[in-house]
């Protein structure tokens, strides 16, 4: 049997993703309710999922899952003296991450090493997303380099900043 089905038996059920949970809500005589669920929704994870019910005839229902990745949007090139603006939106699947990171050249940005740059967090009213901003006023040649925003779901987004200089 491959990674990709279940077998289920009256209520046993195998699978071999140990991401992926069948559950059912059992109705006075008969099994109901049942629902896919995943511990962690990951990209990979995106696609269409079918479930069969083969009683006296074959019902057959799809659902389109589409997992978001993490996004991270701003301006690649800026002009010394304009601000650097960059917004990671960690949008994911079934959970919403704790918190975010963010790196410069593979060194985590703290106010301590970086005093000049701001990160502000906020969820979406909903919660169901966690928006993160990093701020530099005046950009600056040294400014210029590789940001990564990770979620603590470790997912990770990079973009190259460039601020040019005048002559």
């Amino acid at each position: 049997m491959g990674s990709d089905f279940f077998l289920t038996i009256g209520q046993d059920t195998w699978v071999q993703d140990p991401n992926l949970i069948l559950e059912y809500a059992e109705w006075p005589g008969s099994v109901a309710d049942w629902n896919l669920v995943f511990k962690e929704a990951r990209l990979e994870d995106t696609g269409t999922y079918e479930c069969q019910v083969i009683h006296t005839e074959r019902i057959t229902w799809r659902v389109r899952l589409n997992v978001i990745p993490i996004a991270l949007e701003g301006k690649e090139y800026v002009e010394s003296g304009e601000s650097v603006y960059l917004l990671c939106n960690t949008t994911e699947g079934s959970r919403v991450p704790d918190d975010v990171d963010w790196f410069k050249d593979g060194d985590k940005i703290d106010k301590q090493k970086y005093p000049h740059v701001v990160i502000t967090k906020f969820r979406s009213k909903e919660g169901r997303s966690l928006i993160s901003e990093l701020i530099i006023e005046r950009g600056r040649n040294t400014d210029s380099g590789t940001y990564i925003c990770r979620s603590s779901l470790q997912q990770i987004a990079s973009l190259e900043v460039t601020v040019l200089v005048d002559d």
